[in-house]
């Protein structure tokens, strides 16, 4: 039985019934087809509405920062942090500078330097870093020490590893001597520095 003799078959109420869902289904299709992209139309021009708004908002904020960033920008060579890094003439000076330091500190603070080695400098950022590897024997008092002075001196210097062994027999009277093992990095302003410069 076909479509058509079904139809034809059935009640002229029904058929009736079945024209205006047809109808009502056909003008809710072209009602959707006239209004979605009107919808996507409105959508896309809020957004992108809002989109330039906020871009505008920003560029008149950094508009308005630009003056206090030129002044900043200015003053920041002037800046006491700088001196606190190497700034040799030649930057193979500046692991030599550290060590240099790193002696006078032992000597200050009392403790006993086994041995020193210089790491392999590299860039970090624009500044070069520089390191020392050093292996010291102290008590517990000039090992706190030599940290302070570590902290206190005139360039900035970082502890990066730190072991600390200490002998199995202990001693009533008196600090033990320990045993220290750690790593030291200074750094040196290199501003016009590649990465694949560096070398120890």
């Amino acid at each position: 039985m076909t479509l058509s003799i079904w139809l034809r078959s059935l009640p002229a109420i029904a058929r009736g019934a079945i024209a205006l869902l047809v109808l009502l289904a056909m003008i809710a299709c072209s009602v959707w087809l006239l209004i979605q992209p009107l919808h996507w139309l409105l959508t896309a021009q809020y957004h992108w509405r809002i989109s330039v708004r906020s871009d505008l908002a920003r560029s008149r904020a950094k508009a308005a920062l630009l003056p206090q960033l030129r002044q900043w920008a200015a003053k920041l060579p002037k800046e006491p942090i700088w001196s606190r890094f190497y700034q040799p003439a030649a930057r193979e000076d500046a692991g030599l500078l550290l060590q240099q330091d790193l002696v006078r500190i032992c000597a200050e603070s009392g403790v006993k330097m086994e041995s020193a080695s210089r790491l392999p400098s590299h860039v970090e950022g624009t500044l070069l870093k520089h390191g020392v590897q050093l292996n010291l024997s102290a008590t517990a008092d000039r090992l706190r020490s030599f940290v302070e002075h570590i902290r206190s001196a005139p360039r900035y210097l970082r502890v990066e590893r730190l072991h600390i062994g200490a002998p199995q027999a202990q001693r009533t009277e008196g600090n033990p001597v320990v045993s220290v093992a750690l790593e030291i990095a200074g750094y040196a302003v290199s501003t016009n520095l590649k990465a694949d410069d560096a070398h120890p």
